[in-house]
């Protein structure tokens, strides 16, 4: 389960509409889509009165279609970025929270565009050679790591921030989604289908070379890597325990550790800046909303009440 839904399709990137259908084992490309639970774990709480440092893009389909929006502590209600009669989805913050890179079809396929947070029109950075999806900011701000179908199959990419300077990571006859850049910057983390069976999570220098492999469950799809701020440890989502839930692992793929346990999906996991939360999207009160939580799974809170589903959140100071 992904919000909104990119999906993979004879190697291509294509965007569905939102869905809260149960993931199948093929990832989806938008924006995309788990530590037996402690005794303490709460139920989670509304969001009237939510608390929490820095900013969290979104996307939502409240008014229609999906579009990115983003809250935070001070604004009662999310400010909306995009408002156009396509599909945008899948925002990435950028480190320091000024600006959003976020994929959308409003060219036709889906290319990657950065609008900045307090308003503007949103300018195009991909290069329309492919269907572009999953941008992710580098630590320092400078480049972009993203999925695109541009030689074939989904493979990963990195690029400057204004779109120049395109460089091919991986490069595999399988589809390879969802980079996460280490906090350092000198590795990237994606899941990929590599050993033909199921959806896994590798990690790779950013020049390509050395792929190792870090989860080892065929039986399940673990999807949606996310580096913690001092990069000992990658939180994901996994169906390996039946239903979509969140899973810590330490960076080396050692020591994985369930976070949550809850008869709906949680999915979409990403580290508050100072690494002691996560924001995730979770389907357990009816349609998908985004959730916080402390990383053991505990204080759970509800940012987001709306009947539209919401999803693929982002962090940021």
């Amino acid at each position: 389960m992904r919000i909104p839904v990119v999906l993979i399709s004879a190697g291509a990137l294509a965007l569905a509409a939102c869905s809260t259908a149960t993931p199948s084992v093929e990832p989806s490309i938008a924006a995309s889509e788990a530590a037996t639970p402690s005794a303490s774990a709460a139920e989670p709480s509304p969001s009237a009165a939510v608390s929490f440092d820095g900013r969290i893009a979104f996307s939502s389909e409240r008014d229609g279609n999906s579009e990115i929006y983003l809250a935070t502590a001070e604004a009662t209600d999310p400010v909306r970025l995009t408002d156009n009669p396509a599909q945008d989805a899948q925002p990435a913050l950028s480190p320091d929270g000024s600006q959003v890179v976020f994929a959308s079809d409003r060219s036709g396929n889906f290319q990657l565009y950065v609008v900045a947070v307090d308003g503007g029109e949103p300018a195009l950075i991909s290069d329309g050679s492919g269907s572009d999806g999953f941008p992710a900011w580098s630590p320092d701000g400078m480049r972009i790591a993203f999925a695109s179908d541009r030689a074939g199959n989904a493979d990963i990419y990195v690029m400057n921030a204004d779109g120049t300077g395109i460089a091919q990571v991986t490069s595999d006859p399988t589809d390879d989604l969802s980079p996460a850049w280490s906090p350092d910057g000198s590795k990237i983390a994606f899941e990929a289908d590599l050993a033909g069976v199921n959806w896994e999570l590798y990690v790779t220098p950013v020049d390509g070379s050395d792929i190792l492999r870090l989860t080892t469950d065929d039986g399940a799809s673990d999807q949606a890597p996310v580096w913690s701020a001092d990069g000992s440890q990658i939180a994901f989502s996994s169906d390996r325990d039946g239903n979509f839930e969140i899973y810590l692992m330490q960076a080396d793929g050692s020591n994985v550790i369930r976070v949550t346990t809850d008869a709906a999906d949680d999915v979409e996991p990403t580290f508050s800046p100072d690494g002691s939360q996560l924001a995730l999207v979770s389907t357990r009160d009816g349609n998908e909303e985004v959730y916080l939580m402390d990383l053991d799974g505990t204080n759970v809170i509800r940012l987001t009440t709306d009947p539209a589903d919401d999803g693929t959140p982002s962090w940021a100071s």
